[in-house]
């Protein structure tokens, strides 16, 4: 049986060295977290419905198309439900600065996007992106996923959500959550996960259930080495929620994922 409490396995899967599986990294922000639980997201928002959708895709800055100076080019990644079960896909969709641009595929979850290509080189200063670019629904819908920007007219360049979604044909082993608080915040933040994503017809086989809630935060947590916390069957919701006791604050988070394709375990 594999030991999946050693680090040069862990490192080997990261490689791409062993078949069948893949370590994932998934990291994510909140930056107006109030006193009631959100997704740890930008914009807080992590999209969950029972149906494929039909998805665009839109900047608010010119710059950031196909021949432009900014973004050229985002590629998306997430699921779509096929024959009742959630399978991994991409899409790669070119830019079009302020006016929409439609996708070619439907997607019942999206988890990450990055700028793929871009009109400048960037460095230290110069940005490959000046924009905030948004994945919603088609037709000004509601949105989905946001890669933001890090500063004004300085964009991450990278998705920031910290909540994932496996698909059907995986076992899925948490390794080391963690999460930071901006200072002089009392915070609470919780790991949920949602077995039977992929059940969509009620009653459902599913509940959202807590894996680990942490109250009373002031200070960030230590990564927990290669430490696994809960092994998850099939499609299954997870991340983190968070909120804040007084005001608004900023909540920061992130896990590792180690997937098996079914079959490799």
């Amino acid at each position: 049986m594999t030991n999946f409490s050693d680090v040069d396995f862990l490192r080997a899967v990261k490689m791409g060295n062993v078949a069948g599986h893949r370590l994932i990294h998934k990291f994510g922000k909140n930056d107006a977290v109030q006193q009631t639980p959100v997704p740890i997201a930008i914009g807080g928002i992590y999209r969950t419905p029972m149906a494929n959708a039909d998805l665009e895709l839109v900047s608010d800055d010119a710059a950031d198309t196909a021949a432009g100076l900014g973004a050229q080019e985002i590629t998306v990644q997430g699921l779509v439900l096929t024959n009742g079960k959630f399978v991994s896909q991409e899409e790669v969709v070119e830019t079009n600065g302020t006016t929409a641009v439609a996708f070619t595929k439907q997607f019942i979850r999206v988890f990450r996007a990055w700028i793929s290509r871009s009109g400048t080189y960037a460095t230290m200063t110069t940005v490959s992106s000046p924009g905030t670019i948004t994945v919603r629904g088609l037709g000004d819908g509601d949105t989905w996923l946001e890669i933001g920007e890090c500063s004004t007219g300085s964009s991450d360049g990278q998705s920031q959500t910290a909540l994932y979604t496996t698909p059907s044909n995986s076992k899925s082993v948490l390794y080391a959550p963690y999460y930071t608080i901006e200072v002089r915040k009392l915070a609470s933040m919780c790991f949920f996960h949602r077995p039977h994503a992929d059940d969509v017809t009620a009653p459902f086989l599913g509940a959202r259930r807590m894996v680990v809630e942490n109250l009373g935060l002031e200070v960030p947590n230590k990564l927990s080495d290669s430490m696994p916390v809960a092994v998850f069957e099939g499609a299954t919701d997870m991340g983190f929620l968070g909120e804040v006791s007084v005001g608004t604050g900023r909540l920061s988070a992130g896990f590792w994922l180690l997937e098996i394709e079914e079959g490799y375990w």
